[in-house]
């Protein structure tokens, strides 16, 4: 299976109008803390940020404290610290509720940032639940094609793309680029952020063409914002590379994903979640080249950085023992890949931890996971194979 590398947005706009005194320095620290972030570089954005909510706290500005508190916890998302992400932005959205009640802007905010934790972290129906919030309260407050409420359709986009309802996907996606046209321009990075997106609903759907235009086109936008080395290139040369893989071009592919990992391990370092992400898309990528060794190889590479940033259970863990068990069950070995892909089952479903491999779960129709299925499929094939050796 293949990682795709989708392009999120968080809020960090001003809402709020800080004193003179103050002012200047203040916005130097939130501007340099952006930049940084924008960047990757995380820690030194969270320093400037936190230089940011001293003066805030000292001011007793409340909303600028609260604003302050989702970005840092944004940045540890981005810096592969779940727990600290959560904790910054809960305590974001308490102070926000408590000072300007439960439909202050701010709060929408916090939903939003909030949506990414749980989404990036596997619990779909509560990113739902708080990208709904957040839309419903800026809304209110701002119209129904104010630009951030595009920020929200892209993410919710994206959430009906991890989901595989690719033509709600397509229309969040084209609701949060119309938007972003009429107000940016075309030539604005947001820009690139829909191409990229929509680009990977058609890679979904087997429009390989439509798919390459728009990951070609994000590129070459991303050549007239940023210098090559950009973070945003990883994603793209990311995504080039899967397309690619799925038309048989591997040579190619590999080009565009070691493109991608060069520049995610010089500005992410090794232990970073999208470092994962490129190890197992080389990894599919030798798959299906058939170079099992390198397959596994760069599979158990991705699965390890996977159980250092996440908690278990998590969907993106199980997709890699996904990955090695089909790795396995094309090189015969059998109790390897029983064993990897009861770990996926055990992994997507969550609150399911059954080790003894002929046993089942039971799937209710209203919670039908496509990858929990797949990975049955599979386990059947191997045993399938197991029993024909006996």
């Amino acid at each position: 299976m293949i990682k795709l590398c989708f392009m999120l947005l968080s809020l960090t706009c001003s809402l709020t109008v800080q004193s003179q005194t103050d002012s200047t320095k203040v916005n130097h620290y939130m501007a340099m803390a952006d930049s940084l972030l924008d960047e990757r570089y995380i820690d030194a954005s969270i320093q400037q940020y936190k230089q940011a909510l001293s003066m805030y706290s000292i001011n007793k500005n409340w909303q600028k404290v609260s604003e302050c508190l989702n970005d840092i916890g944004y940045a540890y998302h981005l810096g592969s610290n779940p727990e600290k992400a959560m904790e910054y932005v809960q305590s974001s959205l308490e102070l926000a509720i408590k000072k300007g009640g439960e439909n202050h802007l701010v709060v929408g905010q916090n939903y939003n940032t909030l949506g990414i934790l749980f989404m990036d972290n596997g619990y779909y129906d509560k990113a739902s639940d708080c990208y709904k919030k957040a839309i419903k309260i800026k809304s209110h407050h701002l119209g129904p094609d104010h630009y951030e409420i595009s920020i929200m359709y892209n993410n919710m986009g994206i959430l009906f793309h991890n989901n595989g309802d690719f033509e709600k996907a397509l229309l969040y996606y084209n609701k949060a680029l119309s938007i972003w046209i009429d107000k940016l321009g075309k030539e604005h990075r947001n820009i690139a952020i829909g191409l990229n997106n929509i680009g990977q609903v058609y890679w979904e759907n087997g429009k390989y063409d439509l798919a390459l235009e728009n990951h070609r086109k994000c590129l070459d936008l991303l050549k007239t914002l940023f210098e090559e080395g950009h973070i945003w290139y990883a994603g793209t040369y990311n995504n080039l590379g899967i397309v690619n893989t799925s038309i048989g071009n591997f040579d190619t592919a590999l080009h565009y994903y070691t493109s991608a990992l060069e520049i995610r391990l010089n500005l992410l370092g090794e232990s970073h979640w999208e470092i994962a992400n490129s190890y197992g898309n080389i990894g599919g990528l030798y798959l299906e080249m058939k170079d099992y060794e390198k397959a596994v190889e760069y599979f158990s590479k991705d699965l390890g950085i996977e159980l250092k940033v996440f908690k278990v259970p998590h969907p993106l863990i199980a997709y890699s023992y996904g990955n090695l068990a089909r790795t396995y069950l094309k090189m015969n070995q059998l109790t390897l890949a029983i064993d990897q892909i009861q770990k996926a089952i055990n992994g997507y479903l969550g609150n399911y931890n059954v080790n003894y491999v002929y046993i089942n779960p039971v799937i209710p129709n209203k919670n039908l996971n496509l990858d929990v299925l797949d990975a049955l499929r599979l386990k059947g094939l191997v045993l399938e194979k197991l029993y024909e050796m006996k």
